[in-house]
């Protein structure tokens, strides 16, 4: 082998060496970081995450604040403080599923439910028993309250 052709072979075996560490560098950090995110997520509650997506999320897994921030998004009228016992399932992935319910004392109830706008008449549904929600995207959250729970429930499903 000529001394060109040597120091030309040891060019390129300097640039593999280089280039294959730098990747190996790469791919240690990448794990390293991935390990410390996951630790630190198990002990952090989902509130965190700000899309909440790819979750399946209760209003166990959310501080309150969170709860009534996540129903306010798909809510006609923002959850009055006053509300107690809030219920929800969140889900999304691909779609967008949202099941969440709070009770009312009387006065809030009667308040709440006089300020929400009535759905056209539906075949199945009993007229003045279903509300229009927001809409997002391109559907229509659902607003359902129940006098004699007190409870006003709202669902969104999407996709």
């Amino acid at each position: 082998m000529r001394w060109g052709e040597w120091r030309m072979a040891r060019s390129k075996l300097l640039v593999l060496i280089a280039v294959g560490g730098g990747l190996a560098l790469l791919a240690v950090v990448g794990l390293l970081f991935a390990v410390d995110s996951w630790q630190s997520g198990s002990t952090q509650r989902n509130e965190d995450r700000l899309g909440l997506s790819g979750t399946d999320v209760t209003e166990r897994d959310l501080s309150p604040d969170v709860q009534v921030r996540l129903i306010n998004s798909y809510a006609p009228i923002p959850v009055p403080s006053e509300a107690t016992d809030i219920r929800l399932h969140y889900q999304r992935f691909q779609d967008i599923f949202l099941d969440a319910s709070f009770a009312l004392p009387p006065a809030q109830y009667d308040d709440y439910v006089r300020r929400l706008t009535p759905l056209p008449p539906t075949v199945g549904v009993a007229p003045g028993t279903t509300y229009r929600g927001v809409t997002v995207g391109s559907y229509t959250s659902v607003v359902v309250p129940n006098p004699a729970t007190r409870r006003i429930t709202i669902s969104y499903v999407a996709g």
